[in-house]
């Protein structure tokens, strides 16, 4: 990527006016929330309420991804009874390990219920004996699946409906059971070849999103280093005047001043009502409108559309090409920078989850106003606060890769997710910035970022609504 020379020379000497006073303020004001709001990063200090219902929250959904991967379990095992045999003894085998003690790197298997792994065990033809309850502590004897385990699997006496067996992650083989049990062959078929064929459409899906990545990430970095675009963004600026240039940076900070200084300090004296999920939707809604009202306003409608995008109308859809190869690229990086915070800064409560957007705890409650602020407000609103606004007043006195590394810094601080996920939004903030500076506008960046949050809300719902 070639780079253009800033030419925006930086003057101390209107430092000291009204106005930037004013907005100096504004930015002091937002880094003491980002910086001391409760939560956004671990202190090592006694956790106070807010972090203790953070983690409340977090240890829900980490209890949803073991019983989502005990559903993949049981799903897995009813697609290996047709599958051949020595899938069924690899899976026996690692069960056995896992459920001797010997198989603790088995990752996909830990924190799973006893109970459950012997109900796949039977699944798979490897039918528990009586001396199997021996290995049961006084724990787990307690729990109520184990009492329904006994009478169904080794006293064979049916089950009531509401029997907490059958509403366990692996309920589904409770059901089969009780159909044999009852001489309802045909129903527990119909249930097996269900779990089959939803094994089936889950090992589609995950080859065709590892085929586009596989594909896509070395495709487009081939492309890059033979191509090498030119950068595009600092002729944009260019015809902005020199003078015009500081609304970019105000624009920036006033939005932010209204999304996390007003809103916080509100939410001290006014209902609680006052601040659901939708009326925070309309709040973020209403910043970004006045903050780009105010650019608006002082960069003129012809400015501001060179800077979103300045090129024909008739090349958006080249557009969405290049968001695509940028979510190929950004997002494989981002899940590895995330993966290897987690291994080496990661604690027993400060893991990959603690690292997920708080918006992901509501995904199931809220889904249509999560998937709206998600998928659709945050990156539209962001990109262009961040990479038109922000990065447009940084590009006016550094370089491409300076720019970049300083926009996806403020990006990465500004979000609530933690220590442990700053390292991937900061890929993320500089991958959207690199994008943005090779094409003529915010499409790009902003296709990427529609993807990137579309793909981690549906896991999110996926994971949530099992």
């Amino acid at each position: 990527m070639r780079e253009d020379n800033p030419k925006t020379e930086f003057s101390f000497a209107s430092l000291l006016t009204s106005r930037n006073l004013l907005f100096g303020g504004m930015a002091l004001a937002v880094a003491a929330v980002v910086l001391f709001e409760p939560g956004r990063a671990s202190s090592g200090k006694p956790a106070g309420a807010g972090e203790k219902k953070s983690a409340k929250k977090t240890d829900r959904l980490r209890k949803q991804q073991r019983r989502f991967l005990v559903k993949i379990l049981v799903r897995q095992s009813a697609w290996t009874l047709s599958a051949p045999a020595e899938g069924k003894k690899e899976l026996i085998r690692t069960l056995r390990l896992q459920l001797a003690g010997e198989g603790a790197h088995f990752g996909s298997f830990a924190g799973v219920h006893r109970v459950q792994k012997y109900m796949i065990l039977d699944l798979l033809g490897a039918r528990p004996t009586r001396d199997v309850l021996k290995n049961f502590s006084p724990h787990e004897k307690k729990s109520p699946l184990y009492a329904d385990f006994v009478r169904l699997y080794f006293q064979n006496k049916s089950l009531a409906e509401d029997s907490p067996l059958f509403k366990a992650a692996a309920g589904d083989l409770a059901r089969i059971k009780q159909f044999r049990l009852r001489k309802e062959n045909a129903k527990a078929g119909a249930l097996e070849a269900k779990l089959r064929g939803e094994f089936g459409i889950l090992i589609n899906a995950g080859f065709g999103l590892l085929l586009f990545f596989v594909i896509g990430y070395p495709g487009t970095m081939i492309y890059l280093m033979f191509k090498r675009p030119a950068g595009r963004f600092f002729s944009s600026l260019e015809k902005i005047p020199q003078e015009r240039r500081r609304i970019l940076l105000e624009a920036t900070i006033l939005e932010l001043f209204l999304l996390f200084v007003v809103i916080a300090t509100a939410r001290g004296y006014l209902p609680r009502e006052l601040f659901t999920l939708p009326l925070n939707a309309l709040y973020m809604t209403l910043g970004f409108a006045i903050a780009f009202a105010y650019a608006l306003r002082g960069l003129g409608a012809e400015k501001m559309k060179v800077l979103l995008f300045d090129a024909p109308l008739d090349r958006v859809w080249k557009e969405f090409i290049w968001g695509f190869m940028g979510f190929a690229v950004i997002f494989p990086l981002a899940i590895v920078a995330l993966l290897l915070s987690s291994f080496f800064f990661g604690t027993q409560t400060q893991d990959g989850l603690s690292a997920a957007h708080p918006a992901v705890f509501f995904v199931k409650e809220h889904t249509l106003t999560i998937f709206f602020m998600g998928v659709v407000l945050a990156p539209l609103s962001e990109e262009i606060v961040f990479r038109a606004f922000l990065y447009g007043a940084f590009r006016g006195y550094f370089q491409p890769f300076v720019s970049a590394l300083l926009n996806g810094a403020v990006f990465a601080m500004l979000h609530p997710q933690g220590l442990l996920a700053m390292p991937a939004l900061l890929i993320m903030g500089m991958g959207f910035c690199i994008l943005r500076e090779i094409r003529p506008g915010i499409v790009a960046p902003v296709t990427t970022h529609m993807l990137v949050n579309g793909l981690s809300l549906s896991g999110a719902y996926y994971l949530m609504t099992q």
